[in-house]
């Protein structure tokens, strides 16, 4: 049997190829591992500097902000310092007179960083802020005799305007004294004697107290004549010292000499310690308060007597007047040719220089000399006398010196020891 074997020849397949896969090599690896990781770091790194920008600015914010408060502080502060100022170059003696026509000058008047208010102390019980808002301008509601005040200073910042600070503190002004200016207990002749010798003759008088003379240095230095006249027993006129043209001395206790405190009070061309013994302040605060201020450089002494006249026959008080000269390296000199002052209307004369009495004059008041009072010309002086030096006429009583009545002193204490004060409002420097 034959067979036929079919043989079918099947195709095959056709060969496909697959894609084909490659394998990163090593090198790959790491590359893409680095910018993944730079990638994150320049995010974290982002991140850090954006947390870091904001807590700066915040710290730069809060330090404004607090600077911006201690400037309103600070400027809330001085704003009080400037109202203290203001009185105490204010001729006004009472605090109604110097609020209302600080009012009526400053009304309108542009706010700036420093601005004070007075106002009634029947509101101190509010906050500062509200005292300050509340009063204006205007005074507040003072009243004529009211000689206690409320005074609110109110600083603002250049850095930020809303940053506002209040403080407030209360303002008195005692009309009867509590200060220690006592002119009346001075020695009717006054002598530092810091510098020379002490050249005078003199009568010197006072029944009102046990001191004629006063001086810094040695009566040893005191030459010519003098003799002065106290109340001794009930008698008044009495003598108690005389020194006949330095032949002899007869010094009782109205006498006290070689006083180091008083000569002290003079350091070189600092004379402000005595200035404060006879004026009760220095020159120059004293001349910011006197009735008459003359310049020497514009207007002679001699000139300005009739208005020194004219303000004494008022009979209002006294009458202070202050002398200087505003050219550099001029010594002030005052002669005196003329009678001025009375009991009920004394004078106060102050210089930093040298005065001078001629013509045999009266005066009635206080005379403070910085320099030399030269008694050459004669006279008499009812009140006191205080200078650094002093020259006097020759032989004894050519000039006569007289503590005068103790109701001339109470009105010239009562005139220049009104003085305002103050005091802090408790809490409210920190009152906003």
């Amino acid at each position: 049997m034959f067979l036929y074997r079919f043989h079918r020849e099947i195709p095959r397949a056709t060969k496909m190829k697959s894609p084909a896969i490659r394998i990163p090599n090593r090198t790959q690896q790491y590359g893409a591992a680095t910018v993944f990781t730079a990638v994150m770091l320049t995010l974290i790194t982002g991140l850090g500097v954006l947390y870091l920008t904001r807590g700066a600015v915040s710290e730069v914010r809060t330090i404004a902000n607090s600077a911006a408060a201690q400037e309103s502080l600070i400027n809330a502060e001085s704003a009080i310092s400037n109202a203290f100022q203001e009185l105490a170059a204010s001729p006004q003696t009472t605090l109604y007179a110097f609020i209302t026509n600080r009012a009526s000058r400053n009304a309108g008047g542009i706010p700036n960083l420093s601005e004070f208010r007075f106002c009634s102390i029947t509101n101190a019980s509010k906050t500062a802020r509200a005292i300050f808002e509340e009063c204006g301008t205007n005074g507040g509601g003072i009243a004529p005799t009211d000689t206690t005040a409320l005074l609110a200073g109110r600083g603002s910042s250049s850095i930020d305007p809303t940053a506002r600070r209040y403080v407030v503190t209360t303002v008195s002004v005692n009309p009867t004294g509590g200060s220690s200016y006592r002119p009346g207990a001075l020695a009717p002749l006054t002598l530092a004697g810091a510098s020379g010798a002490l050249t005078g003759n003199a009568t010197v008088v006072n029944n009102n107290n046990n001191l004629t003379i006063w001086t810094g240095k040695s009566i040893a230095e005191i030459s010519g004549s003098f003799d002065t006249r106290t109340i001794i027993n009930g008698v008044p006129d009495s003598l108690s010292s005389d020194n006949t043209s330095g032949q002899s001395y007869h010094i009782g206790p109205d006498v006290v000499t070689n006083d180091y405190n008083l000569r002290s009070l003079v350091n070189g061309a600092d004379k402000t310690g005595l200035e404060r013994l006879a004026l009760g302040r220095t020159f120059e605060e004293f001349k910011t308060r006197a009735d008459i201020v003359i310049d020497l450089a514009k207007v002679s002494f001699s000139s300005k007597i009739p208005d020194i006249v004219a303000q004494v026959a008022l009979g209002a008080g006294p009458v202070s007047v202050a002398v200087f000269d505003s050219r550099q390296n001029v010594v002030t000199e005052i002669d005196i040719g003329s009678n001025l002052g009375t009991t009920t209307s004394p004078i106060i004369l102050a210089t930093t220089g040298n005065v001078k009495f001629g013509g045999n004059t009266t005066v009635n008041g206080l005379v403070y000399a910085g320099g030399t009072v030269d008694f050459k010309g004669g006279g008499t002086l009812t009140g006191t006398v205080v200078a650094d030096n002093l020259l006097g006429p020759p032989g004894k009583g050519n000039f006569t010196i007289t503590h005068g009545p103790s109701t001339m002193w109470e009105a010239i204490e009562n005139e220049f020891n009104q003085n305002f004060s103050k005091a802090i409002q408790t809490g409210t420097w920190r009152d906003w």
